[in-house]
C-alpha cells in the first residue's frame, strides 16, 4: 500500500515521521519558563491550588461547595489571559 509520502507500508507497519528530540531538554524548559512572567506563574499556581482545594472539599463530602470552588480555576486562567491581552494591546 502506497502512502502519501511515496513510501510503502505493509500490514501492521506504521511509519511515523516524528521530530528527533534535541539533546538538551533542560535548555528548552528554561527557555519556555522565561516566557512566563511572575503574574503568569502566580495565576497558574492559584488555578492549581483552586483545583486542589476543590478536590479536598469533594473528598470531605461537600460536593456542591467543591463544584463551586472548582469552577474558579477556568475563571482565574481566563482573567490571566485578559491581563496578558490588555498588556499586549498597550505595548503593541
Amino acid at each position: 500500500m502506497r502512502q502519501a509520502d511515496g513510501t510503502s507500508a505493509r500490514n501492521g507497519d506504521v511509519s511515523l515521521n516524528l521530530p528527533v528530540a534535541p539533546s538538551s531538554k533542560r535548555s528548552q524548559v528554561s527557555e519556555c519558563s522565561k516566557k512566563f512572567t511572575l503574574t503568569d506563574k502566580l495565576l497558574f499556581v492559584a488555578a492549581f491550588l483552586t483545583i486542589l482545594v476543590s478536590k479536598l472539599i469533594y473528598m470531605f463530602g461537600d460536593k456542591s461547595d467543591a463544584i463551586f470552588v472548582g469552577i474558579w480555576a477556568p475563571s482565574i486562567l481566563a482573567f490571566g489571559i485578559y491581563i496578558k491581552l490588555i498588556g499586549d494591546s498597550k505595548n503593541g
